[in-house]
């Protein structure tokens, strides 16, 4: 899973040393000059309670009325989190450790060789991963926990393709049991997300190295070839011996915009495949959550607010309603503040009540506690901000750069 970070917490500045553990998340000026520097750690401020109560009051006359805490974020192994989830609800399942290290081993044979002319890939392969793909997503109405993090630039591409075919498998099911009722599904639905997800970045091996994990801003030439990996793509899953329309089209299609400001076709609205809308979606969601080297990391929920923020501009409404949905407005590994006042890690979302899924709490002895909220009176008063780097807003103007490589 990929882990959440350190989180933040505004507190009232009086309540500062109420925190000794914490650490400032930013500097404290006050008349011009830094009184108390970014890092420091609150129990390190103040030798004496005169000096403490001295600091607060030039604090106060500055104005200063809040202050910013970072908090560290305790950080569960696997076998724990599992535990704790599957107590809760036991449909939860994570991808099977030596499962998850097959995929991985064989998507990274398939990445790590750029296809020469007259060598297309076997199709055979990747028809493999997506059996052990679809056999574990019949298992479980989660995926968020058993998502990979690429330990080096050399592995995105792959865990990537790994990650997108099971957000959009958990999608595509999910769609299609939310809207069975209203539209007939052609049959292996389900089963065509999951290739279209493996294959729909074959095409940048194609796009040479120095382009693709560049950290400048691209030149327009180099941008039109980014685009063309969609084409190049399909053509590598055709010459694989792919042969569904559905996970062709997808292919083709998954940087469509709702609004018909995509590409390669300028689809727009339902114009656009279903799946495409898919793999759109469950591709920007994990390319939101991971580090590359012109852009880090956001958390799982704000990466969320970006999908809700464009839905009906990039991102297919329907399909959006559907993610977040099952997701949850505080989705797994959010760290939020109850209601009273406990810190606590949200594992699962509780389908049909977005606003009280099942957390975890520590108690007294240090010893873990699931809780689950839905039906209680405790609710979630606060989603904390988790550290990052570099603060991403989805109203940047950067967005497309941002986005250049999805």
């Amino acid at each position: 899973m990929k882990k959440p970070r350190a989180y933040i917490r505004t507190v009232p500045v009086e309540q500062i040393f109420d925190h000794p553990e914490a650490t400032l998340a930013s500097d404290l000026v006050v008349a011009g000059a830094v009184l108390l520097s970014w890092g420091t750690r609150v129990e390190e401020i103040g030798a004496t309670e005169k000096q403490r109560q001295s600091i607060l009051r030039k604090l106060e006359n500055a104005g200063i009325r809040e202050v910013n805490l970072k908090f560290g974020a305790e950080e569960m192994d696997t076998e724990e989190i599992t535990a704790i989830m599957q107590s809760l609800d036991a449909t939860v399942h994570m991808v099977d450790f030596e499962t998850n290290e097959r995929i991985l081993r064989g998507l990274a044979g398939t990445f790590d060789a750029p296809p020469e002319e007259g060598k297309p890939f076997s199709g055979e392969g990747l028809f493999a991963v997506a059996d052990m793909i679809e056999a574990e997503l019949a298992r479980t109405s989660q995926v968020l926990m058993s998502l990979n993090e690429p330990r080096n630039h050399e592995e995105y591409l792959h865990v990537h393709s790994f990650n997108v075919s099971l957000l959009a498998g958990y999608l595509a099911r999910r769609v299609q049991s939310l809207d069975a009722a209203s539209a007939p599904f052609p049959e292996g639905f389900v089963r065509a997300a999951i290739v279209a997800g493996l294959c729909f970045d074959l095409g940048k091996l194609l796009i040479p190295k120095d382009v693709l994990g560049s950290p400048r801003k691209l030149t327009p030439e180099e941008f039109s070839l980014v685009r063309h990996h969609s084409l190049h793509s399909e053509e590598l899953a055709r010459k694989a011996g792919i042969t569904d329309p559905l996970v062709l089209a997808a292919i083709r299609s998954h940087h469509e915009q709702f609004d018909g400001k995509g590409y390669p076709d300028g689809l727009s609205g339902k114009q656009i495949p279903l799946l495409a809308s898919i793999v759109h979606v469950a591709d920007a969601f994990d390319a939101l959550t991971t580090n590359r080297i012109y852009k880090s990391a956001v958390s799982v929920k704000e990466a969320l607010n970006v999908i809700l923020y464009y839905s009906g501009e990039h991102f297919d409404p329907d399909v959006c309603r559907c993610f977040i949905s099952g997701i949850g407005f505080y989705p797994p590994g959010s760290v939020v503040r109850l209601s009273d006042e406990r810190i606590a890690t949200v594992v699962s979302a509780s389908e049909g009540n977005m606003l009280q899924p099942k957390v975890c709490v520590t108690d007294e002895k240090g010893a873990r506690v699931p809780l689950d909220l839905s039906g209680s009176k405790i609710y979630i008063k606060e989603c904390l901000q988790i550290e990052r780097k570099k603060v991403y807003s989805p109203a940047l103007e950067a967005y497309g750069e941002i986005f250049r490589q999805l």
